[in-house]
């Protein structure tokens, strides 16, 4: 049969065939595959979320006591960039260009275990520049050129005060990634005032954390050397005792 859709002032007629035919037209195999291609898009989404999550809790609030392998990974990326370099100057290709590459990378990392002021400063350069540029990125070369100036003051000031910096770095670093996180899984890593919001409350949450373990650290240390302090001056009464008492005799 046929039959009308009024659209407007317009009666458009359509057949029972016609209709059959433009079903016909729709490749299920073409539909299935995008829907397939979007959940995946998705879950992956949901799968970096979480992990860039879990990676800014690791560093945002225990930054101080992952120190060293900080170092060792800006120490590993460093020595990466001098090893493709290196390699590069002297010509060098294939297999040979690798171990050259994974050589000088395993000497820097080995070297930042050991070198951490040096390695720390390279990570905080290097980390606090490049979050610091991609959240003012909305103001042009002008935001890299802040991050930069930024890093690189705590970079410095982190030689001279080393942990109360490197736990503001690290929670800086850290509530980056988990701000960044928490937005994605909720859809609303669009919005540049809840990016901010999300940035600032992360960052507190973070220096709260590490800031009250190195206080909890700091005082259990001092507690200890109170006893050992009152053990030594305790053995020392006992030794003034028996003295005394060996006098008298």
């Amino acid at each position: 049969g046929k039959f009308d859709i009024i659209y407007g002032q317009k009666s458009v007629g359509f057949t029972k065939e016609k209709s059959m035919d433009s079903l016909s037209n729709i490749d299920l195999g073409t539909m299935a595959s995008e829907m397939g291609a979007m959940q995946m898009t998705h879950e992956l989404m949901l799968i970096g979320a979480i992990c860039s999550i879990v990676a800014g809790v690791v560093v945002g609030m225990f930054g101080l006591k992952i120190s060293r392998l900080l170092s060792a990974l800006a120490g590993l990326a460093v020595g990466t960039v001098v090893g493709c370099a290196a390699a590069a100057l002297l010509g060098l290709a294939d297999t040979t260009f690798v171990i050259v590459v994974l050589a000088c990378a395993a000497v820097f990392a080995i070297s930042g275990v050991f070198l951490r002021k040096a390695g720390i400063f390279l990570w905080i350069l290097f980390s606090v520049t490049g979050v610091l540029g991609v959240l003012l990125s909305g103001i042009g070369k002008v935001g890299f050129i802040i991050g930069f100036v930024l890093g690189l003051a705590l970079a410095i000031l982190a030689i001279k005060f080393f942990d109360p910096l490197v736990m503001i770095s690290t929670s800086i670093i850290g509530a980056s990634a988990i701000s960044s996180g928490v937005l994605m899984m909720a859809g609303k890593s669009h919005s540049i005032i809840l990016n901010i919001l999300a940035f600032i409350a992360a960052v507190a949450l973070c220096i709260m954390v590490q800031f009250s373990m190195h206080s909890r650290k700091l005082k259990k240390k001092e507690e200890g050397q109170a006893r050992e302090l009152r053990e030594k001056e305790s053995r020392e009464k006992e030794i003034e005792k028996a003295r005394m008492l060996l006098d008298e005799e």
